[in-house]
């Protein structure tokens, strides 16, 4: 028989899998410098897929500390921007390049599970030639970006949506051997009777990153 997995790690199945996938959409490489945007419950799930997969050069941005503690405990480096901008403190983490005049953090990929248009406008213009960026977010409304600097800069913008057969193997071993410790990201648990007021919990989102309901 096989190890018992806890029930906290196991529910996180399906948000890992979409986290994984976001994260390797863009097939990187473990030298990469990558920065994942949101400390949600897909970010951390992104993050945590590539610090489980040997990447070391990972920062996650958040405005929230709570919810950037989950994500350093899971293995990142982490920043808030409500602290520090964008610019300066990947600069910071990551070293800077100078490129056109403009010193830009030496980021190579950017992760978008924040869904944040002003955070997405942001990266656009500190973005590095050749960089990549993967986006899991859902927007909800429209974010203008300038396709010159796309073109000037050889920008890659991928779109990552769901999960494949090998993301959702890569998940199971990953909890099967505690590859990092994913239950972290299981902040709450309720009853069925307390639906509504898990729902008002995971809404209002303070202290929170994944809210759970225990049919048992």
């Amino acid at each position: 028989m096989g190890k018992a997995v806890s029930l906290d790690a196991a529910v996180l199945m399906e948000p890992m899998s979409v986290g994984r996938h976001g994260a390797f959409r863009t097939n990187p490489k473990r030298s990469d410098k990558i920065v994942v945007l949101g400390a949600g419950p897909i970010g951390i799930s992104a993050e945590a897929s590539l610090i489980a997969e040997g990447f070391l050069n990972v920062c996650v941005v958040d405005t929230n500390d709570w919810r950037l503690q989950k994500a350093k405990h899971i293995g990142a480096s982490v920043l808030n921007t409500m602290q520090q901008d964008l610019a300066t403190g990947l600069s910071d983490h990551f070293g800077e390049l100078n490129v056109y005049g403009q010193q830009v953090p030496d980021v190579d990929i950017f992760i978008d599970a924040a869904g944040a248009p002003i955070l997405f406008e942001s990266v656009m213009q500190i973005i590095k030639p050749g960089a990549k960026i993967s986006i899991i977010a859902v927007y909800k409304e429209e974010v203008p970006f300038s396709l010159a600097q796309v073109m000037s800069k050889e920008v890659s913008i991928q779109g990552a949506s769901g999960y494949t057969d090998t993301d959702i193997r890569k998940v199971v071993d990953h909890i099967k051997n505690e590859k990092t410790d994913i239950a972290t990201m299981v902040t709450q648990v309720f009853k069925l009777k307390d639906i509504e007021e898990a729902f008002r919990v995971a809404i209002k989102g303070e202290g929170t990153v994944k809210v759970i309901i225990d049919l048992t």
